[in-house]
């Protein structure tokens, strides 16, 4: 077959594409499958064929690339129905998970910080109980003179009391 020039056939293919929209059956939309949905408006699929296709490639698959011009098998239209379905119930589940993902990753973030800061105060009250340690035992023995303690342990003379 002998085809006309790239531009001629981006032209005739852009006029038979026209009213084309996306949903629609389409044939040749790549060189490799028949028949198949349009999911980004043709005008897309023409400037890569014409951007990116090798020129020896480009009137050719500009010349077939059109409209579905038969009625499609029953069996066929209802599979893609339900791969359609099937889409935009999973679509609509990816949304969700990335809403979760988004929402968790804000969890993480501010459970990190909480953690960061409790490392924080923790690490400053070891501090000031060291430091008021000799303090607080001194008013242990003042105001509760009976009281076991020894600074370590209630039980001073367990065999598990530090010497």
């Amino acid at each position: 077959m002998k085809y006309q020039s790239i531009a001629k056939e981006a032209a005739l293919c852009r006029k038979a594409c026209k009213n084309s929209k996306v949903g629609d059956v389409m044939v040749f939309l790549h060189h490799e499958v028949a028949a198949e949905v349009l999911r980004e408006p043709v005008e897309n699929r023409i400037k890569y064929i014409l951007s990116v296709k090798p020129k020896v490639e480009q009137a050719v698959r500009l010349h077939w690339l059109r409209p579905c011009p038969f009625k499609l098998p029953e069996k066929w239209l209802k599979a893609r129905a339900e791969l359609s379905k099937a889409a935009a119930e999973w679509s609509k589940a990816d949304a969700e998970w990335l809403k979760a993902d988004a929402e968790w990753l804000k969890a993480d973030a501010e459970l990190s910080k909480a953690r960061a800061e409790w490392l924080k105060a923790a690490a400053e009250w070891s501090k000031a109980d060291a430091e008021c340690k000799k303090e607080i035992d001194t008013q242990i023995k003042y105001c509760l003179p009976d009281c076991p303690w020894d600074g370590t342990t209630l039980f001073p003379e367990s065999p598990h009391a530090k010497p």
